[in-house]
């Protein structure tokens, strides 16, 4: 099922029975995964057994279960938001689990089927504007956008992380695996505009805008194409332009790949993850306990709601 979006990513919805047990699956245990992950990600660097045996499998799982973060600007993220048919708020277990920043928590935008299950769970549902709002928020504090799936090609989150706290970056710089890619979008400058306050230098969460004075570079290598640098130029002197190849697969998966992944995650993932459980202890009360800080708006959203009503 495909929504009136489509300026670059498809967005596919799917509410079959399966992936909705995976999701409220995923939904009540999902610090304890991620502190799974990490834990797996650690073994990759044990000799041979962690390259040919754990780093495939986690690779695998990211590839095509889950998130495969796939990294877009702001106005792709609000056209996204527009077209949903349901959207949720819950707390970015990234920075539940590292906890290296006081940026905004309220920051896991779900979207379509995902948001109309926690909708029900949580009472955390929010209309376009809001969802606009907490958006807004986050690249206020210059929070990178994501779109991730569950199933792919299914999305199902809008992650807005930072670059201290984010998981998937970490799974990239530290553990060598191949994930959280660019998009395909790198900034353009127009030097007649630029009035040389190098704000996009200094914003750059990746350090990759280079010279400055009306002759910039961009590392491509480094660049996300996050669109922070737009967003934060005073004079409009950037525009994000969608010009980097990038390998994405959209295509419907057929019954067998989708029964052979809810197999994986049934007799491969679900036992693991309850043994690191029974063994480290679970940790998912963070997730249900965590309030939201000064720099989040969801406060706001909520009170204001309550106060129409």
């Amino acid at each position: 099922m495909k929504s009136t979006y489509d300026p670059f990513v498809p967005i596919k919805d799917n509410r079959s029975p399966g992936r909705e047990k995976f999701l409220k699956k995923w939904f009540n245990n999902n610090l304890d995964v991620l502190r799974f992950l990490y834990f797996l990600g650690e073994q990759t660097r044990i000799p041979v057994l962690g390259s040919l045996f754990i780093k495939p499998i986690i690779q695998m799982y990211y590839d095509n279960i889950h998130p495969g973060s796939f990294i877009i600007p702001r106005k792709d993220i609000e056209a996204i938001v527009n077209s949903s048919s349901y959207l949720a708020i819950d707390p970015c277990i990234c920075r539940i689990f590292n906890q290296n920043c006081d940026a905004p928590i309220y920051t896991c935008l779900r979207i379509n089927f995902a948001a109309e299950i926690r909708e029900r769970e949580t009472e955390r549902g929010l209309t376009k504007e809001e969802a606009l709002e907490i958006v807004r928020n986050a690249r206020k504090h210059e929070l990178i956008f994501s779109l991730e799936h569950c199933f792919r090609p299914y999305s199902y989150n809008i992650c807005m992380c930072c670059t201290c706290c984010c998981v998937p970056k970490q799974f990239r710089s530290r553990f060598g695996l191949d994930v959280y890619l660019p998009g395909p979008y790198v900034p353009h400058f127009d030097e007649e505009k630029c009035i040389l306050c190098e704000q996009c230098i200094h914003r750059c969460p990746m350090h990759a805008i280079l010279g400055g004075h009306g002759n910039h570079h961009i590392n491509i290598e480094a660049c996300l194409g996050c669109g922070v640098c737009a967003d934060n130029c005073p004079n409009g002197a950037i525009e994000m332009v969608n010009q980097r190849k990038v390998k994405r697969n959209d295509l419907e998966p057929s019954w067998i790949n989708l029964y052979l992944k809810r197999i994986f995650l049934e007799l491969v993932m679900t036992p693991l993850v309850l043994l690191f459980k029974l063994l480290k202890g679970s940790q998912q009360y963070k997730v249900e306990s965590i309030e939201p800080r000064k720099k989040d708006v969801t406060d706001v959203i909520f009170q204001n709601r309550l106060r129409r009503t």
